[in-house]
Protein backbone atom coordinates (compact mmCIF):
# COMPACT_ATOMS: atom_id res chain seq x y z
CA UNK A 1 0.00 0.00 0.00
CA UNK A 2 2.82 2.65 0.91
CA UNK A 3 3.92 2.21 -3.02
CA UNK A 4 0.85 4.73 -3.75
CA UNK A 5 1.93 6.92 -1.14
CA UNK A 6 2.85 10.69 -3.03
CA UNK A 7 6.63 11.93 -2.58
CA UNK A 8 6.37 15.27 -2.45
CA UNK A 9 4.08 15.92 0.68
CA UNK A 10 5.30 13.70 3.09
CA UNK A 11 9.29 12.59 2.57
CA UNK A 12 11.67 15.78 2.29
CA UNK A 13 15.24 16.14 1.15
CA UNK A 14 15.78 16.28 4.67
CA UNK A 15 14.16 12.91 5.84
CA UNK A 16 15.59 10.90 3.06
CA UNK A 17 19.43 12.29 4.29
CA UNK A 18 18.54 11.09 8.18
CA UNK A 19 17.47 7.88 6.94
CA UNK A 20 20.68 7.52 4.61
CA UNK A 21 22.58 8.23 7.81
CA UNK A 22 20.43 6.54 10.03
CA UNK A 23 21.15 2.88 7.94
CA UNK A 24 25.22 3.47 7.63
CA UNK A 25 25.20 4.04 11.47
CA UNK A 26 22.88 0.96 11.79
CA UNK A 27 25.04 -1.24 9.33
CA UNK A 28 28.68 -0.20 10.71
CA UNK A 29 27.44 -0.54 14.38
CA UNK A 30 26.03 -4.24 13.58
CA UNK A 31 29.53 -5.08 12.16
CA UNK A 32 31.05 -4.12 15.06
CA UNK A 33 28.72 -5.92 17.18
CA UNK A 34 29.04 -9.19 15.17
CA UNK A 35 33.16 -8.84 15.51
CA UNK A 36 33.00 -8.57 19.18
CA UNK A 37 30.48 -11.64 19.37
CA UNK A 38 33.65 -13.39 17.24
CA UNK A 39 36.68 -12.14 19.48
CA UNK A 40 34.63 -13.18 22.47
CA UNK A 41 33.55 -16.71 21.31
CA UNK A 42 36.96 -17.00 20.14
CA UNK A 43 38.11 -16.15 24.21
CA UNK A 44 35.97 -18.30 25.37
CA UNK A 45 36.95 -21.38 23.56
CA UNK A 46 40.43 -20.72 23.76
CA UNK A 47 40.15 -20.39 27.86
CA UNK A 48 38.44 -23.99 27.89
CA UNK A 49 41.28 -25.36 25.57
CA UNK A 50 43.66 -24.20 27.97
CA UNK A 51 41.65 -25.18 30.98
CA UNK A 52 41.53 -28.46 29.49
CA UNK A 53 45.64 -28.71 28.74
CA UNK A 54 45.75 -27.95 32.65
CA UNK A 55 43.01 -29.97 33.83
CA UNK A 56 43.35 -33.11 31.69
CA UNK A 57 46.72 -33.31 30.80
CA UNK A 58 48.74 -32.23 27.40
CA UNK A 59 46.81 -32.95 23.93
CA UNK A 60 43.38 -32.80 25.60
CA UNK A 61 42.81 -28.99 24.29
CA UNK A 62 43.44 -29.77 21.09
CA UNK A 63 39.24 -31.06 20.58
CA UNK A 64 38.53 -26.50 21.40
CA UNK A 65 40.97 -25.92 18.98
CA UNK A 66 39.40 -28.13 16.25
CA UNK A 67 35.94 -26.75 17.23
CA UNK A 68 37.30 -23.35 16.56
CA UNK A 69 38.74 -23.94 13.05
CA UNK A 70 35.66 -25.94 11.78
CA UNK A 71 33.67 -23.83 13.29
CA UNK A 72 35.07 -20.95 11.58
CA UNK A 73 35.53 -23.32 8.00
CA UNK A 74 31.52 -23.52 8.38
CA UNK A 75 30.74 -19.81 8.94
CA UNK A 76 32.96 -19.14 5.82
CA UNK A 77 31.59 -21.95 3.78
CA UNK A 78 27.87 -20.35 4.79
CA UNK A 79 29.10 -17.02 3.76
CA UNK A 80 30.16 -17.74 0.38
CA UNK A 81 27.37 -19.95 -0.98
CA UNK A 82 24.21 -18.08 -1.79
Amino acid sequence: GTIFIPNDPLFLPIYLWIARVGSVLFVLLQQIILVDIAYNWNTAWLDRSDEAELDEGPGKGKKWLAAILISCGILYTCSLAE
